[in-house]
């Protein structure tokens, strides 16, 4: 803040969800600790074909740095208030937009943002201060982004292609750029007391934290489980 100021609309890439959700709280912190009232406004920017804003999984998709097949822990859906989609093709176009136009040499994780930068800088209000988190170069997509024949290979050329987005109600299936208001998800707490002292309690629920099926509940309760009282 001390070198940018007050940000009104913060604009990042999600992939793991640690780097904008981290900044968005952090810099919702700050902002509030120098008595700033108006909301920040936090803008995740994601892969169609990527799971982590209500999409179908599509692994096909060759898009990298963002975009996942599973939901992590680090993504908190409460920090975001709007998610956009970009397809390959509308990705690495942007990311060679970025170079021509900014003189950037950047992946498909920066181009993506600078895609959804440039359209909210071009609608937003006189004066709004908008902010986005470019967190990758160039070298490392030579052969893909940036390599002509890497396009002509991978057919990315018959992808739709839009100018600007379309809102979405959230959840509904997109293959282009789109966008939707991320319903607002507050971390709720469990509370739990256990009445024993072996501990196994603690244990059962750091399980439910675990990768795999979640705790369901029984339709008809059958007694109780063995040892317990």
């Amino acid at each position: 803040m001390s070198d940018l100021g007050e940000v009104d609309v913060l604009v990042g890439a999600v992939g793991s969800g640690g780097s904008l959700c981290g900044t968005a709280r952090a810099l919702r912190r700050a902002l509030r600790a120098a008595g700033r009232t108006r909301p920040l406004r936090v803008i995740g920017v994601d892969a169609v074909g990527s799971v982590l804003f209500a999409q179908p999984d599509l692994p096909g998709r060759r898009q990298s740095g963002l975009g996942n097949s599973l939901i992590p822990r680090n993504l908190d859906l409460a920090q975001i208030d709007e998610v956009h989609w970009l397809n390959d093709h509308e990705a690495f176009a942007a990311t060679r937009d970025l170079a021509r136009e900014q003189s950037l040499f950047a992946g498909n994780t920066s181009g993506s943002v600078y895609q959804v930068l440039r359209h909210v800088a071009a609608t937003a209000a006189p004066g709004t201060r908008v902010v986005g988190i470019l967190p990758d170069r160039g070298d490392r997509y030579v052969d893909t982004v940036h390599s002509a024949r890497y396009w002509a290979e991978s057919g990315l050329d018959r992808l739709g292609v839009r100018s600007t987005p379309v809102e979405v109600a959230y959840g509904t299936e997109v293959s282009d750029w789109s966008w939707a208001r991320v319903p607002s998800t507050p971390r709720r707490r469990l509370l739990f007391v256990e009445s024993n002292t072996t501990g196994t309690g603690l244990l059962a629920l750091a399980r439910t934290h675990e990768p795999g099926p979640g705790p369901g509940v029984a339709d008809e309760p059958r007694g109780p489980l063995p040892g317990c009282r």
